[in-house]
């Protein structure tokens, strides 16, 4: 099987049973921090120009809301025109708060059902060659959101709940690891 390593621009073959794990190199994460001393302050959903005129800083992270499969050339550009960092909130919520749904739930991000999404948001990411920061189904303990474990009132929603919202962040993390029984 072979199979393609989008870290290191390479392609490797695997035979049954074989794994290959792409990590991304350690200096590469540097790059996310702020100096020694120092913090990044940004926006979230407003103007980065605005920001900078209310509080006198320049804002380091460019924040933006959007749903799972959108495209981020809009969040990228409007990052890059502010100079700042992509800070991406990616949420399955179709909606927020209508309780229209999800285009797809946390369980079926851990079985790899939106790994074409990934990919492509990875290729984009690497393309765009900024730092990027991702929050993966962000503020998960608010209700209006459809991948919150529970009800308003606390109730729970169901076997779908708090342990099935880890593994997400599993499927989706900096390295990745490859093997000859994986759908990719």
């Amino acid at each position: 099987m072979l199979v393609r390593d989008l870290i290191h621009h390479t392609s490797i073959t695997l035979t049954a049973g074989q794994r290959y794990t792409a990590a991304q190199p350690a200096v590469g994460a540097r790059s996310l921090l702020p100096p020694p001393g120092r913090v990044f302050t940004g926006v979230t959903g407003e103007s980065a120009s605005s920001f900078q005129r209310q509080v006198g800083k320049h804002s380091a992270i460019f924040g933006y809301f959007t749903t799972w499969s959108e495209p981020i050339r809009t969040p990228l550009a409007a990052a890059r025109a502010a100079h700042a960092r992509l800070f991406l909130h990616i949420s399955t919520d179709i909606g927020y708060g209508s309780n229209a749904g999800e285009e797809l739930t946390p369980r079926a991000i851990a079985r790899g059902d939106g790994d074409r999404y990934l990919l492509d948001l990875a290729r984009e990411l690497l393309r765009s060659a900024r730092p990027a920061y991702i929050a993966l189904l962000p503020e998960m303990n608010q209700a209006n959101n459809a991948y919150c474990a529970f009800n308003r009132n606390g109730s729970s929603r169901g076997s779908d709940g708090p342990s099935s919202r880890r593994s997400p962040w599993r499927r989706c993390s900096c390295s990745r690891t490859w093997s000859s029984g994986t759908r990719w």
